[in-house]
């Protein structure tokens, strides 16, 4: 297996209508001959505090990053999110007072830059916090799921280059 590199320019939203334009910073992919996946780089402009960040399916940042889909799930993409393993939850990244976050992720699993996973026929997208902050809030309101799921910045994945 050569080793594949890609990247992503993401993008914050300023309009939950439409497609973002803001660049914030580039994230880099890298996947080793064993397999596993590096996500690195800065992002700028977020808000202070931690943001979920994962895979999505679809190579569309429409609708404020909407049309990305819900996150990425590899093994078989037709059940339903409750009851499928997220293959594309990547945990989540910190941005400081500044606004600066730095990313360095490492994954190993079904994703790969091959089918099924595919990554290059994919988006990243940055949440507004951590979904599962909910989860450690007593008695939580889950009317507040809905801002745990807020997009607030994404960006395609597309080819670098490849060396064998």
């Amino acid at each position: 297996m050569a080793t594949v590199r890609a990247k992503s320019k993401i993008y914050l939203v300023t309009d939950p209508t439409k497609a973002p334009t803001k660049y914030i910073g580039t994230l880099r992919l890298i996947q080793f001959n064993s397999g596993k996946i590096r996500i690195n780089g800065n992002l700028f402009k977020l808000r202070r505090g931690y943001h979920g960040i994962h895979f999505h399916p679809n190579p569309d940042l429409g609708d404020g990053c909407k049309a990305a889909g819900r996150k990425l799930i590899v093994q078989n993409i037709t059940v339903p999110e409750s009851e499928a393993k997220n293959d594309g939850d990547l945990g989540s990244i910190y941005a400081n007072k500044h606004g600066l976050a730095r990313v360095n992720i490492y994954r190993k699993g079904v994703l790969s830059f091959d089918p099924p996973a595919d990554l290059f026929r994919r988006s990243i997208v940055i949440h507004a916090t951590v979904e599962e902050d909910l989860e450690k809030v007593p008695n939580a309101d889950p009317n507040l799921l809905p801002l745990f799921r807020t997009r607030i910045a994404c960006g395609l994945i597309a080819p670098r280059n490849v060396k064998g």
